[in-house]
């Protein structure tokens, strides 16, 4: 029986002691960010794998060859070799491109005395290889030196603007739409590495598989969202990313979903009722089908959108972004909560925004820490501060943009990160939110409910609320979720919840802490106070 392999979108033609640490190395993963399949020999071989049937059979399926002419590419038979089949497979020769690493084009055209003349010399002594292999390695080179390709010349190029240019040549010529994840990936690739192995892992092909990811606004959900579909959207016969769900009007989503599914462009629909029954009967059975729903915040869009999820067919998988974690619990939705960056990765995405580069100025060094630790490993947070701070290197002004937002952080941070959870609460909840925020953080749970008890609140209820918003957290989450899954509830089990009362505390993150605290100060008057140690009531 032949063997099947994978198809690619891209391979990568090089010489691995020249390039694939470095420059080989920074294409294959700038282009799976793009959401690419990419051959690169050491990466995508498998033990047991037959070399050349691997090989030929990623060339013939790649919409894209890069090859990339380094000092000692003509050493390598296999190299040559790869070139010649590349050729084969593409005639025309419009899949191909050369990219000269130190190398000029016209070394390809004089190949019997230029830099590669040693190489194929050598071939030739060594006698290993036939006359007739080394002319059509020799004719590969002349026609590839009449392509059109990228010059990297490493002393005196940008690496980076380098790197962009040949991501974008290939975007072109795969002709896939790709949708911007964002400026800098920092962490992205392990946050999507993370999200595969605990959750899509665990797919069945006969089943429709829908995952909700849950966080705070600027956490990285659309962003995580974004890349996934990128790079999945590849394995499926359709697929529909829909953006700013909160924003937009039922009917019109509907439609949207339905065009892209069926490519049917003249379908209309003006009312949700009318656009959930056709989304049942026409995506009834439809296999291998990708969704996105990207901030979905209330039961009306689960309702008409997510209704597909029970028509689909095998093999299909639906991704839901949300701040409200009762969206996934009252419609059993498996719950991925995103995870912010660590202090590693929140300081050079920071750089990046500020500097351009991974690492800051020396002089301001301190200050870079203190805002990155102000953010939290919030990515938008760090965008928003960093940016207020781009290209300044006036250590001054440094200080005096730090003592600004020790006092008050930005508008911006505030609306995109906490203000929509908050306006989503009652008036109720908005206090018990600020007595947190200003008192109660770090307090055991017990304490915290019998203070909201104290105003006529449902404390246990308060709670509830604030942690299904993403706006508090309990410490010992994690074993509350072992025990209430030993019970087989979607939700928290109300038995275990009240049986732990003593034994974990209410933790809201610092930053969503001092968004708050400035809430506070705009918005509802605090009800409590602190006198000698002691909270008491200002009512």
């Amino acid at each position: 029986m032949e063997e099947v392999f994978p198809p690619y979108h891209v391979f990568i033609n090089h010489r691995g002691p020249d390039v694939k640490k470095t420059l080989a190395s920074h294409i294959y993963h700038a282009l799976e960010t793009h959401g690419l399949r990419v051959f690169l020999d050491k990466q995508e071989l498998q033990v047991g794998d037959f070399l050349t049937p691997a090989i030929q059979s990623a060339i013939r399926s790649a919409s894209v060859q890069i090859a990339i002419f380094s000092e000692t590419y003509a050493q390598s038979p296999w190299c040559l070799d790869e070139l010649v089949w590349m050729l084969d497979s593409d005639p025309t020769s419009i899949k191909i491109i050369p990219i000269f690493y130190d190398i000029e084009p016209s070394e390809l055209r004089h190949v019997e005395k230029g830099a590669y003349a040693t190489a194929f010399e050598e071939h030739r002594r060594k006698g290993r290889v036939t006359d007739e292999r080394v002319e059509s390695w020799i004719k590969a080179f002349e026609k590839v030196s009449a392509i059109s390709g990228i010059p990297f010349r490493t002393e005196i190029d940008d690496h980076g603007e380098r790197l962009k240019e040949i991501v974008e040549t290939v975007l072109v010529k795969v002709g896939r739409e790709q949708l911007h994840v964002c400026e800098y990936p920092v962490g992205l690739r392990q946050a999507a590495e993370h999200f595969e192995k605990v959750v899509l892992s665990r797919s069945e092909s006969k089943s429709t598989h829908v995952v909700g990811i849950l966080g705070l606004g600027g956490s990285g959900k659309s962003t995580l969202a974004t890349h996934l579909y990128n790079s999945m959207c590849s394995q499926f016969q359709r697929c529909c990313f829909l953006s700013d769900v909160s924003k937009e009007k039922i009917p019109c989503l509907q439609q949207t979903l339905l065009r892209n599914l069926l490519r049917d462009k003249n379908l209309c629909i003006e009312a949700s009722r009318r656009g959930k029954a056709l989304l049942q009967d026409r995506l009834r059975g439809l296999t291998r089908v990708l969704i996105v729903f990207d901030d979905i915040d209330n039961t009306e869009q689960v309702d008409n959108l997510l209704c597909v999820k029970d028509v689909l067919g095998n093999g299909s998988v639906i991704l839901v972004t949300s701040r409200d974690q009762t969206l996934f619990v009252s419609s059993k939705i498996e719950i991925y909560n995103v995870k912010l960056l660590d202090e590693k990765q929140a300081q050079e995405l920071f750089c990046w925004y500020a500097f351009g580069n991974t690492k800051p100025v020396d002089d301001l060094k301190d200050m870079v820490e203190e805002l990155v630790r102000m953010c939290g490993g919030f990515p938008l947070a760090l965008k928003i501060l960093a940016g207020q701070l781009h290209n300044e290197r006036n250590p001054r002004k440094w200080k005096q943009q730090l003592k600004s937002l020790r006092k008050q952080l930005p508008e911006d941070l505030l609306g995109r990160i906490v203000m929509d959870s908050y306006k989503s609460l009652d008036n109720t909840e908005k206090e018990a939110f600020l007595d947190v925020a200003h008192f109660l953080t770090g307090e055991y749970r017990d304490l915290v409910e019998r203070v909201l008890d104290g105003f006529n609140d449902n404390g246990f209820q308060c709670l509830q609320t604030l942690r299904q918003k993403c706006l508090v957290e309990f410490e010992l989450a994690d074993i509350i979720r072992s025990r209430a899954l030993q019970v087989e509830s979607v939700d928290w089990s109300v038995g275990i919840w009240r049986r732990a009362k003593g034994s974990f505390k209410i933790r809201m993150h610092d930053l969503v802490r001092d968004l708050a605290r400035q809430i506070g100060r705009q918005d509802l008057p605090l009800r409590l106070c602190c006198s000698n140690d002691k909270m008491i009531s200002t009512r």
